[in-house]
Order: C-alpha cells, then structure tokens, then sequence
C-alpha cells in the first residue's frame, strides 16, 4: 500500500508540470506555494520525499540553461576608505549577480536598491557589515551569502518580501537577536536552505525559525551557542511541516524538542505533523525528562526516522544518571527510570539545599529535603513539565514535630518523616493524606479518628506505641478490619500490646455508657447546633406570622360563606380622612368612577349619616364583599382609620371568601408601614400602585374585585363629582345649603388655603333632599350645643 501511494504522488508532482519547464532533459519543474519554479532534477522522483529532494537540488534557468538565461556579474566599487561603495554595470540584464567575498565592506552598496528587479544572487562573505536590513528592497533575490560579517541582529521583515529566496547563508555572525519567522516569508512560504552554524553569541531562538509548514531542505544551528528554543507567539502545528532536516548539534540547547509546546499533546501522532530529520549528538542534548515524551509514545519507526542518530546507538553523556548508557537500550527495553530532569531552581522548590528531580516515567517529582534542618513542613511544592504534579516528599532526619495541614498534601505519593520525632497530626492532614506514610520515630499519645478512612498498611509507626484507652477504642477496630496486623502497638493500663489486640473489654470499657471525648463533643455541637437552628426557624416564623397566615389562606379553597344580609356591598373604601390628597382622590375619582360602573361603594364618612359610627363602620365591613385600602403615611394611625381596619381584618380573616386589595397611594415600602397586619397586607395581597394611569388602576381593580352584584343604587353620585363637576343643588337656593359636614371644608381648603372654618347647616340638607335621590347625607353629628357654631378643620 505504502509503494502504491509513493508511486501515484510521483505521478502527481511529475504530470502536475508537463506543461511547464520539463523540454530540459534530466529535468522537471517543481515549486511549492508562491516561489517561481525550479528546475527540479529527476532523479528526485525515485526518492522517499520527492519535495525535500527538490527543496535541496532544485536550480534556477541559469544553473541549468545559462545560454537562455544569462546570470550577469556586477560590480562594486569603492567611494572611500570607510568602506562605502556602489555598484555599477554596463550590462543590460534581466539577471545580475554581485559578488565581494573577503572584501572591507561596512555597509551595503549605496545604489543596492537600483537594480532590485535585477540581483538575484547576492555573495558578500568576509566583509565587516553590521547591518543589512536595507537589502529588503531585493525583492528578486534567490540566494544571499552573507557568512563571516559582524551581523548582530536580524528583524522579521530583512527577508519577508523576498518571495524566490532560496538559499541564505549566515554562518559566524555574531548574532544575538532573531526575531520570530525570521526565515518565514510571505504568504507562508518558506526559505528552503537556511545555515545559521557557527553562531557564538545566539543562545536564543524562536521556534518558528526551526521548524517549517511544507517542504523545505535544511536548517542549521550547528556548532552555535544556542541554549533555548522559546515560542514567543505561541505557535501551534495545524499542517504539516517537511519534509525537511533540522541541525542541532553540538549546541548548549540541552533537550530534544519539547512538540507538546507547539501543540502535539500526543507523540503518537507526530508523523502526522512532522517528516525529516532532526540532527542532534551526545554533546548537544542530555538524556533527560524531555525526551521521555517522545520516546515512550512515539510509533518506532517514527521515531527513527525523525532521530537518526538514536538508531546506530547514542551514548549519554548527561545527566548523571545517564551517564555512559546507550540511550537505544533504554529505548528498545522500555526502561525509562533515569530520564530524570533537576528543577531545583524552580521557585517551589522548598530550599536550595532540596533536590527537586523530575521523573516522568513514574509520573512524580521526588523533593529530597534530607537533614537540612526543617522544624515544619515546607510551604510548597513544584509542578512540573506537562502538568507533572505527583510529589514523593523525602523529610528524613529533621527536627518536624508536627505533621500540618497543607495545600500540597493531597498530591503527595509518599511522605518519609523517618528520623522525626513526630508528636502532633493534625486531624486535617490525616484526612487530607492518600499516600504512603513513615513515622517510624514516632511520639504520639493518639492518632486522628480521619485515619479510620484510611488502609493501616499505608502507614509505618514503628515500634512505639500509642496511648490506647476508652477514649480511642476505634484503633484496635481499625487495626483488624483493615487487616493492619503489626502495623501499630498501643500502651494498655502497664503493657504494651499490638493494637489488633486491644479490645474494650481488654481496656474494661462499657461501651453502651461510657462514650469516648470526641463523641460526647460531637453530640453536644449537633445539639446545639439543631436548638439554635431551631431557634431561628421560630424566630423568622414569628416575624413573619401574617404573611405566613395569609399565605395558608390563599393556599385554601375558597368558600362563600351566605351571609344574612340580603344587601350586600360590593366594596367597602378604608382611608386616612385626614390626608387631603388621599381624600380628594377617593371622593373625586375612585368613588365616583367605580358607581358609575355599577359598584355599591361604601365609605363611612360619605355613607353615614347619624348614629353610632363604630357600630355602623363595623355593620358595614361585615356586610361587605370587597375591602379596598388606600394606604398612606398615618392610616390606621388614627381612631377611625383604626377602627376600620380592625374591622376589616376581622371580617377578611373569618371569611375566605372576601378580598383586600391594598392601593399603595404613597409608594410606601414595607419597611414603613409600621402594623405587621397591613405590611403582610402589602406583601401577600394585590397591591396597586396610585402612580398607575387613572384607566390601568381602575381596570386592575375591577378586574380583581370581580363584576358588580347588581347595578348600585347609590346615593348622591355627584358627591363624588370631579374637578369640573358641580353639585347637583338648586341653584336658587344655593345660598340656603351649605354642606354640613367637616370634609366640605377640605375642598374648600383645596381652594383657598386662607379659608379654615365652615358654619354646617344640617338641616337644609336633611329637609331638602335632591329630587330623584335618596336622603344620604355626611358622617357628621353636632348633638352638642356648638354644633352651629364655627369648627376649626386641621388639614
């Protein structure tokens, strides 16, 4: 199958160009992205990597047919003894070469940009140019050759623009900064040949000046001083990259390449991203935790071909552990136990004086704090490369007295506390503890009850017992349900004896009455803790007793209970007589408005006559179907506000079949509202607004009071009339009536605030009803001897 598939892309690469430049014989046209094409030889078509072949051995026209197209040279002269020069040429050439090797050049060529559409090859080895960043102009150019120069730095975009550069040359340069895709040119493109050896000062560089997206030939930071590969703009594989070799030997870089960082999460699949080679020896990588990755997922012969050098064996020279070991044995037994990382210098690491060593193939890192005279646990604990978080913890030889809580502990595989005379463990700890534990110098009186959720096997106590008595019974319980035998002695009474042995009655303990200290403080919280809970609940019930009350009332079903009167009113009006807006909204607007809907409207100070009030207020609640209370600042504040409302909560409470609808006239919240009743009234009743439109708050409460018994027969409608309304009396004998009762002031107050006393007249009213209508007359009685007389109204 895999001779197949090679065979139908040779076909592919070899037909895709027959149109192209193949009349030259040994030859066919090859390109690759947005590069003109070369003359790719064909030979390269019975190769493995047909396109890496044409990456290293493909020529422009002037390598293979110079007659047809002729590479001119160039020449430069000087302009003084500073090494500055210009090029010059008297021929007329579509391709020109410039060549100055071993020169004294200090700068390009002045005029260099004058012949951008003509230099394609550019060769100026063994000059002093420190910088060249104005050759970008050159955006023709196929090969550059600057080795040997005093180049320190090169930016992104020198070589971007370039978009047929196919060779480039800067070996021994004294380069210390490579920006990122420095060999990255436009539209994604690649420079196919790029050496960058012999480079003593470059220590950093990017990833994405090693490796390549499509096929490319070689790049090389052989024999340089290259130390770390970074990944500043945090590039990630999504195509393939090669084929193509990449040349890392003899570096400082000191670890293979770490791909997880270039998103290949799993190494199996990395002959999916990447073909070629990549050259690195004994001297340039150590044997480490790197390249334990790569070697224990990766596919064999994957891994051979992308590392060469592993197949004909590969002596480690570092780290210690791998010192003079063939790293193919380790490969081909699967034995990876001494690729081992040191990240002491990492910021976790407890103490400078603690080894801190990677180990991936154990998937822990081993911290050895040995006999460097710690008192507590430390603080923390690193994590290491890929999330490497397991910590076997080796304290031995310490001054620790107490094991605490700490952050770490449930990371921890193994704790060695050997030569510690520990005498405290925190409850804490015990529970946050899942590894395997030495206290095998042990002092404690008792162990923590969260080791009861623990295997005894786990833990070494040596040969020290602990105070076994009536209190810790559990501990010979633990013992041998968990089949801890020998793990533990306890001191009994005056002997000692393994903890498996210690029973209640070998310590003479009643276990039905006697109840052990941590049991009995457990009790007593829980206790506690249900009597104020409970306490609580009773509390917030209380408070809340009306809206609860209300609540289980709305729950019920609802049930008209017949009442014995056989007139009944529709709604009875509750308000603050007191509070002139709230009276002139009741008597202009709501009272009217919902008569002449067909509502029986009752409200004392308008349909109460003479008589004894109270008993009359209360004969009217209860005969009542509907409670409307306009709430304001001092309702129920005064006597007959309060006398309705008491009423009213009567009746609403005894009778499931009645509605209070509370109208909020004052926006009051119920922070204010001073009665629980009324609050819980505001709460969990219909409650409106007064600030609504006059037509929404009448529609929302004629809908929740429900439509009219009957159509009302209610006396004196124009009481009730509004700002453009008059009163329907005689006007011939407007002068004889005067209304009779105190809130007739108020109106008059309404229109002159200087006018405060009225002279009622009774009875012209009483004598002289209005024609068609009931005698209904005010709430007002003057049975005593001033009733004539002028009576001051307190707004």
């Amino acid at each position: 199958m895999e001779s197949i598939t090679r065979a139908l892309l040779i076909v592919q690469i070899y037909c895709s160009f027959c149109d192209g430049l193949n009349d030259v014989d040994g030859y066919f046209s090859w390109s690759h992205g947005n590069r003109t094409e070369l003359y790719c030889p064909d030979t390269c078509l019975s190769v493995n990597h047909p396109d890496k072949c044409c990456s290293c051995d493909g020529r422009r026209c002037w390598d293979v047919i110079p007659a047809n197209c002729t590479l001119e040279d160039a020449q430069l002269e000087y302009s003084d003894i500073f090494g500055n020069t210009f090029i010059i040429t008297s021929i007329n050439s579509s391709f020109l070469k410039l060549e100055h090797i071993n020169g004294r050049l200090t700068r390009l060529p002045e005029n260099l940009c004058t012949f951008s559409e003509q230099l394609v090859y550019v060769d100026l080895r063994g000059n002093r140019l420190t910088d060249v960043s104005s050759i970008r102009c050159l955006h023709k150019l196929d090969t550059l050759r600057l080795d040997y120069n005093q180049i320190t730095e090169i930016d992104n975009t020198t070589f971007t623009k370039m978009k047929d550069l196919r060779v480039l040359s800067l070996r021994n340069n004294p380069i210390k900064s490579l920006g990122p895709n420095v060999i990255k040119l436009e539209y994604g493109d690649a420079i196919l040949n790029v050496d960058l050896s012999d480079n003593k000062e470059i220590e950093i560089v990017d990833i994405s000046n090693i490796v390549h997206a499509g096929p490319f030939c070689e790049v090389s930071y052989k024999n340089s001083s290259l130390e770390t590969i970074s990944n500043e703009l945090n590039y990630t594989v999504v195509e393939h990259h090669g084929p193509g070799d990449i040349s890392l030997e003899s570096t400082n870089i000191g670890s293979f390449i770490n791909f997880s960082t270039i998103g290949v999460n799993d190494y199996a699949e990395l002959g999916h991203y990447f073909s070629g080679t990549i050259a690195v020896d004994e001297t340039s990588i150590q044997c480490d935790c790197s390249i334990y990755p790569m070697l224990s997922s990766t596919i064999d012969q994957v891994i051979l071909d992308l590392w060469p050098n592993l197949s004909s064996g590969f002596i480690c020279e570092n780290p210690e552990s791998m010192k003079g070991k063939d790293l193919r044995v380790a490969y081909d037994e699967g034995n990876f136990d001494d690729l081992t990382c040191n990240i002491g210098e990492n910021p976790d690491c407890p103490s400078y004086y603690c080894h801190c060593i990677e180990q991936p193939s154990q998937n822990k890192i081993t911290v050895n704090c040995s006999a460097v005279g710690f008192k507590s646990l430390p603080p923390t604990m690193p994590i290491g490369s890929w999330g490497l978080n397991k910590i076997d913890l080796i304290l031995a030889k310490n001054d620790i007295q107490k094991i605490e809580n700490r952050d770490y502990l449930s990371r921890l595989v193994n704790l060695d506390l050997s030569g510690n005379i520990i005498t405290e463990f925190d409850e804490n700890a015990a529970r946050e503890l899942t590894a395997t534990v030495n206290i095998e110098d042990q002092r404690l009186q008792t162990l923590p009850l969260a080791l009861t959720n623990k295997d005894p096997n786990d833990y070494t106590f040596g040969e020290n017992p602990v105070l076994c008595d009536c209190s810790n019974i559990w501990i010979g319980d633990w013992i041998r349900f968990r089949n801890g035998y020998d793990r533990l002695n306890c001191e009994v009474l005056d002997f000692v004896s393994p903890a498996e042995n210690v029973y209640s009655s070998t310590l003479d303990c009643n276990t039905y009455s006697k109840l052990s200290r941590a049991e009995l403080t457990a009790i007593i919280a829980s206790i506690i803790a249900t009597l104020i809970m409970l306490m609580i609940v009773i509390r917030i019930c209380f408070y809340f007793r009306f809206e609860l009350f209300l609540i289980q009332r709305r729950l019920r079903k609802k049930q008209y209970m017949e009442n014995p009167h056989t007139e009944m009113h529709d709604v009875f009006i509750s308000f603050y007589t007191e509070n002139q807006e709230v009276f002139k909204s009741v008597r202009r607007y709501l009272r009217p408005t919902l008569i002449k809907s067909g509502y029986s409207v009752f409200i004392p100070c308008f349909d109460i006559i003479l008589g004894e009030v109270d008993k009359e207020t209360i004969e009217a609640v209860h005969k009542s179907k509907n409670f409307v209370i306009v709430m304001c600042d001092n309702y129920a504040n005064d006597f007959e506000s309060n006398v309705e409302f008491e009423s009213i909560w009567t009746n609403f409470t005894n009778d499931n079949s009645k509605f209070v609808i509370v109208i909020n006239y004052d926006n009051l919240n119920s922070a204010s509202v001073k009665d629980r009743r009324l609050r819980a009234l505001k709460r969990t009743e219909p409650c409106l607004d007064f600030s609504e439109t006059n037509s929404r708050l009448i529609s929302r409460l004629v809908k929740l009071m429900g439509p009219p018994r009957k159509k009302a027969e209610q006396c004196d409608v124009r009481d009730g009339d509004t700002d453009n309304e008059k009163d329907d009396v005689d006007k011939t004998d407007d002068k004889k009536y005067v209304t009779s009762r105190k809130y007739e002031a108020s109106e008059s107050y309404d229109k002159s605030m200087n006018s405060r006393y009225e002279t009622p007249d009774v009875f012209n009213r009483l004598a002289r009803p209005k024609s068609g209508l009931c005698n209904c007359q005010y709430r007002v009685c003057y049975l005593h001897d001033d009733a004539f007389g002028p009576r001051k109204i307190i707004p």
